[in-house]
């Protein structure tokens, strides 16, 4: 409800009008019948503008503002579709409209990639044009990844920044072509809050472009199996040059009878084109693909991004095992049992290993034999893990010195992957191990976060039981001051000291003397088995005296430097190897930003120095076997003794722990993890810690057993799968037969999908016809993805034979989707200006006029005043109540403010007369009344016949002696003939006033004039 500039949101509360203002004339007539007339008519307007004020307050009264200016948000796609020309010729456009604005207007800029982002707020008081060529000038526009146009994000994002006391419009300038969301959903949200999307097309200016549209190969095959590959590609012009193909990094000969190239030289006409070459599949495994195009002119192909298509087939064979050990001869028992039993077996050293998750998955089963964590990348682990849990791969990781926990592998992806825990609890007595980080400032490229993540690999690779500490110079301090970031203190959760590490700030020590001391004391306090100090460093601060590190020495506390980037000559350098040497580290140098990636595994592969503590070596022991029922242990009663393995702990959940070592400590173990299979065996493979195994008759059969039962299944030659990409999705096809060719119907299918960062996600397939499965995985970014499939059914009904296995299939989108463009998408464009009532632009900023107030409602701003009302309910109130109690007359109040204006009117006179007039009269009066004072004093007269006064004898006033209690004269008996007069003319005037009031009640009715005595 509105009445004038003043909106009631609860109007409902003004009914109580008709009921308040009745009930307060009848209860005012009879409580204000003492007031006069004009004065009980203000009190009772008084009244009921208090309780009009009370209603429009619960009424929740609002003010109305009116806006008036137009605020234009402009989305601008900044995505790789849109031509480089194009990017210039939309900030001169902007320019130009900006000009056509009013005062009141503002304007914002939203920019449309892979990500909608804000590059300008709306604000006033500064002129557009200027707000928009700081922006530029500041070179402020930065949309992020461009490989992607999320134009539905960016309206969104526009509405959101809309200013409530503002029209808008959003003006969308792009070439239609979205990647990401659907701008069709996004605009009825604009249109509901009556803000129409203006659109100015602008034509795609690539015209000269060949693309790569798929490269299709069998996602599965047989060894030695002849298969097509087919290549398919588009050309926007005519245009010649070659196409290459590659087979696992080789060259595939496609032109035989040229000697001058591999490839195969094409002139294509403007269209789509199609090659298809055979190709004979010699080795098992996954066979990955990547064919290219190359034109002879590069004016012919103006995108080299979508030059390029790629393809994975996976090979079947009889099996095919990789073992990653530091040297062949101490896995090579094992090597001749796999080999024996028909398997494939490739043997590589860390470091040299896979590329990519598509390499492991050629693979049916990996072996790390005595590896460290500090072999592979971060990727790399998380590859091995995914490849187990989502890819259905085996891995059996084998002990050693420098393998499970010993080997840094706790805390790594690798870790949740294992049967057992590497990180044992607290109850499992072991000497612990202790490790003090000296950070110190890290002047090099990226300092401060390769410092941090050195700190965080390190102590990630401790156990919870183990001590850490961390100490760097404190900048706040005067001077500056080493402290401990984390005091020496067991590791636990690991939550404490990775918050601390997220704080340092790499102060610039001036010495190591100081620091150095602090650790060497804490040190002296800590019991561990094992003790050592990582200090990073450009090597420029003073170094420590030959007492600390003797210290150090007889501590046991061992220090391995790394200096980074010195820039204080050799002396540096020779300071940190000094202080390795003396203590028996190891000393690290580095002085190249390629070598910065390997800074964390440098403190991991030193954080292992103090995980020593987690081998047990001893007396042979024959290990005690618990579960006689595995798979993997089947026929397996005994096993020879052992004189060492890598302590570990039971893992909760599934995990089988089929052998034990002393103290019950878990010696082989094995658990189904995702759709993969681990084992673990703590001791070794070599004669250290095992040489009674390899003379063992059980050998063979213990390793052939363990490793096939975490191998991948081996899939039936019937069962294969396709897939076909439609946009942001792939459609998954499996068709499945028997043994006898026959429809493979009522399977089970358990199915995930590895994408391109390695995070897995769901299948679901169903059953679509006879034999064929079905189903969609999202693949909308670029990259491969693989899919791994276990498949369960039983032929013949119930009892049947049961079928099992796997297959796999990689799907590949070796560009984003932004490369793919062909031409503009005016239609969408279009249709999102009609949804919302916007307008097609013509792209001239005087015609278009993105100012226009025409078609826009002018929103209304509202501000809440029931405070405001409900006080100055509160005031009138206060008015009201002195009206009627304090008795205050209007016209007094009036005839008060006349004397006192004509006070100050007399004032101003007085101002102007002469200081010495003022002064005389002044004088004047003074005289004169001195001597009327004189005149007035006359003797007092006693009334002969007036009784004495009998007063209290104890009262200071009737003593004899006239005196009070002080001693000082009391005041005469009798008064003044003048004071006399002056009280009894006093009582005249109050007599007077009394009988006025009476006569005016009187009058209005109420009362009869009644004796004017003064005992009223």
């Amino acid at each position: 409800m509105n009445i004038g500039p003043v909106q009631f949101d609860r109007a409902e509360w003004l009914i109580l009008l008709v009921i308040a203002i009745p009930l307060v004339l009848w209860i005012g007539r009879r409580s204000m019948s003492g007031l006069s007339g004009t004065t009980r008519w203000v009190a009772m307007g008084v009244r009921i503008f208090v309780v009009l004020l009370l209603c429009g307050t619960l009424a929740e009264p609002s003010w109305r503002k009116r806006g008036e200016g137009v605020t234009t948000l402009f989305i601008w796609d900044t995505s790789r579709s849109m031509s480089p020309e194009s990017e210039a010729q939309i900030e001169r456009y902007l320019a130009q409209a900006l000009e056509e604005s009013e005062e009141e207007d503002r304007f914002a800029i939203v920019t449309a990639a892979e990500f909608a982002q804000t590059q300008l707020l709306p604000r006033g008081q500064v002129p557009l044009i200027e707000q928009f060529q700081a922006v530029l000038d500041a070179n402020a526009i930065d949309p992020g990844p461009r490989e992607g146009t999320g134009l539905a994000d960016a309206v969104n994002l526009a509405i959101a920044l809309r200013p409530e006391d503002s029209a808008a419009r959003i003006v969308i300038i792009s070439d239609g072509n979205e990647t990401k969301g659907s701008l069709l959903s996004a605009a009825p949200a604009a249109a509901a809050k009556g803000v129409p999307i203006d659109v100015l097309v602008l034509p795609n200016m690539i015209s000269r472009d060949v693309m790569f549209d798929a490269l299709i190969t069998p996602a599965t095959a047989r060894q030695g199996q002849t298969v097509n590959i087919t290549m398919l590609l588009t050309a926007r012009s005519a245009a010649t040059g070659t196409v290459d193909l590659l087979m696992d990094g080789q060259l595939v000969e496609l032109s035989p009878d040229d000697p001058t190239t591999s490839g195969m030289r094409v002139e294509l006409e403007p269209g789509p084109h199609r090659f298809t070459v055979p190709i004979t599949l010699r080795r098992g495994g996954a066979a990955r693909f990547e064919a290219r195009f190359t034109a002879n002119d590069e004016l012919h192909d103006q995108i080299a991004q979508n030059n390029a298509a790629l393809s994975t087939t996976f090979v079947a064979s009889e099996g095919r095992v990789l073992v990653y050990s530091k040297e062949q001869a101490d896995v090579q028992p094992i090597i001749d049992v796999l080999e024996a039993g028909r398997l494939l077996v490739e043997v590589q050293r860390p470091g040299t290993g896979h590329e990519s998750l598509s390499d492991l998955q050629g693979y049916d089963a990996v072996l790390l034999v005595d590896v460290p964590a500090d072999a592979f990348s971060l990727a790399q682990q998380r590859e091995l893990a995914s490849y187990v849990h989502d890819g259905g791969g085996g891995l059996v990781m084998v002990g050693g010195p420098s393998s499970f926990g010993a080997g840094g592998w706790i805390g790594t992806p690798v870790a949740d992957v294992l049967p057992v825990r590497l990180d044992l609890p607290a109850k499992r007595e072991l000497p612990r191990g202790a490790l003090a980080l000296l950070m110190h400032s890290c002047e090099m490229p990226k300092g401060n976060y390769w410092g941090q993540q050195t700190a965080l690999a390190a102590t990630g690779a401790l156990s919870s039981l183990d001590v850490v500490g961390v100490i760097e110079l404190n900048m706040g301090a005067l001077g500056g001051a080493a402290h401990w970031v984390y005091p020496m203190s067991p590791k636990g959760d690991g939550v404490a000291v990775t918050k601390a590490i997220n704080k340092l700030t790499f102060g610039d020590m001036s010495d190591f003397a100081r620091p150095m001391a602090m650790i060497a004391s804490a040190m002296a306090n800590v019991q561990a088995g094992y003790k050592h100090c990582i200090i990073i460093s450009d090597g420029d601060p003073s170094p420590p005296t030959q007492a600390t590190l003797n210290k150090f020495f007889d501590l046991g506390v061992s220090i391995s430097t790394v200096c980074t980037f010195p820039h204080g000559g050799s002396g540096d350098t020779r300071t940190m190897q000094a202080i390795a040497e003396a203590t028996g580290g190891q000393f690290y140098f580095m002085n190249n930003v390629n070598q910065l990636a390997q800074l964390p595994q440098i403190f991991i592969r030193e954080a292992q120095i103090v995980r020593r503590a987690l081998i047990w070596e001893g007396d042979a022991v024959a290990p005690v076997i618990q579960s006689l029922g595995s798979d993997p242990m089947s026929g397996i009663v005994s096993l020879p003794s052992i004189t060492g393995y890598v302590v570990t702990a039971d893992r909760e959940g599934l995990s089988m722990v089929t052998a034990r070592g002393p103290n019950d400590d878990p010696l082989v173990a094995h658990w189904q993890h995702g759709l993969g299979r681990s084992v673990a065996f703590t001791s070794d493979a070599t004669s250290r810690w095992s040489a009674a195994w390899v003379e063992w008759d059980g050998f063979r059969q213990f390793w052939d057993q363990h490793v096939r039962w975490a191998m991948r299944p081996s899939g039936s030659a019937n069962v294969s799968v396709v897939t076909r990409s439609e946009g942001a999705q792939t459609h998954v096809i499996v068709s499945a037969l028997d043994a006898r060719g026959d429809p493979l119907n009522f399977a089970t299918f358990i199915g995930r999908l590895t994408t391109p960062d390695l995070t897995g996600a769901d299948i679901s397939l169903t059953q679509t016809g006879p034999g064929r499965y079905e189903g969609t995985a999202e693949t909308a970014d670029p990259g491969q993805y693989m899919v791994s499939l276990r498949y369960d059914a039983v032929i013949g009904g119930t009892g049947g034979r049961r079928e099992s296995g796997a297959v796999q299939a990689a799907i590949s989108r070796p560009y984003a989707d932004e490369y793919r463009v062909v031409g503009d998408n005016t239609p969408l464009l279009v249709q999102v200006a009609n949804m919302t009532g916007g307008r097609m632009l013509a792209g001239n900023p005087q015609q278009d006029q993105l100012f226009d107030r025409t078609g826009l409602e002018m929103p209304v701003a509202l501000t809440p005043m029931w405070i405001v009302v409900a006080m100055s309910a509160v005031g009138l109130f206060l008015a009201d109540v002195a009206v009627r109690r304090v008795r205050i007359s209007p016209a007094e109040i009036a005839a008060s403010a006349q004397r006192a204006f004509g006070k100050a009117k007399q004032a101003q006179t007085v101002q102007g007369e002469s200081l010495r007039a003022v002064r005389a009269r002044a004088k004047q009066r003074t005289d004169g009344d001195a001597l009327d004072e004189q005149k007035s004093v006359r003797p007092a007269v006693l009334d002969a016949k007036a009784p004495l006064p009998t007063g209290d004898a104890n009262s200071p006033l009737d003593r004899p002696d006239g005196r009070g209690a002080a001693g000082k004269p009391n005041a005469p008996a009798q008064r003044t003939e003048t004071e006399s007069n002056d009280e009894a003319q006093g009582m005249s005037r109050l007599m007077a006033a009394k009988r006025r009031a009476r006569l005016e009640r009187f009058e209005e009715g109420n009362d009869a004039p009644g004796d004017d005595a003064p005992n009223e």
